[in-house]
């Protein structure tokens, strides 16, 4: 029997399409997976949200990265969707689209229950879990790859909304709040090209005298 409470997640226990998924369901490129039905001895559908957080809105979407980024090395960036205190939770199919700009490319996402696909430089995610207010969602993952002539500061833009239910009217349609939009910027460093001499190593030693 599928658990309806909030924070549990329901559907199929796996779904893989093209390839098989790596350990905890990451997605790479051209990849489509999925995982649900979470057992009560598996992890929890939805966490606390971070202390401070902002949530007089239904849907609170947030980005946070391991930045600063070497050009032509890689980087993580952490997606999370919460619900607001004063919401009715999310009970709904929750999707998310984020756009990568030229220098940082998505090779890798996934997260707990949320189905993501890599299309070039667009990552698209959805899922139909559930989170009480105040709660959110499991957290997805992407890793990038950095440009080896990036350079600056580049910008991630992401936008999450909840599906409006079959039979919804157009003007309830357009005042439902359950949607968010997000900016992220990460700053690019110049790639390392060589590392200093250690002091007391060999190199730094006198030639042996004939």
């Amino acid at each position: 029997m599928a658990d309806d409470r909030p924070g549990r997640l329901a559907g199929p226990v796996l779904a893989v399409v093209r390839t098989v998924c790596t350990a905890g369901m990451v997605c790479a490129v051209g990849m489509v997976c999925a995982v649900g039905a979470v057992s009560a001895a598996g992890a929890a559908g939805a966490v606390p949200p971070v202390p401070g957080e902002a949530l007089s809105r239904d849907l609170v979407l947030s980005t946070v990265h391991d930045g600063p980024f070497e050009a032509g090395g890689t980087g993580v960036f952490s997606v999370d969707v919460v619900a607001g205190r004063h919401s009715p939770g999310i009970t709904r199919p929750t999707g998310i689209t984020y756009h990568f700009p030229a220098g940082l490319t998505p090779v890798r996402a996934g997260g707990l229950g949320w189905t993501c696909r890599i299309t070039v430089r667009r990552l698209g995610c959805g899922t139909g879990g559930r989170a009480a207010p105040g709660f959110q969602l499991p957290r997805i993952t992407v890793e990038v790859a950095v440009a080896r002539d990036a350079a600056g500061t580049l910008t991630v833009s992401g936008r999450a909304v909840q599906t409006v239910p079959p039979g919804t009217d157009a003007v309830a349609a357009a005042a439902d709040p359950a949607i968010d939009t997000v900016a992220r910027s990460v700053q690019i460093l110049p790639p390392v090209t060589g590392a200093a001499p250690v002091i007391g190593s060999a190199r730094d030693l006198p030639a042996p005298t004939p």
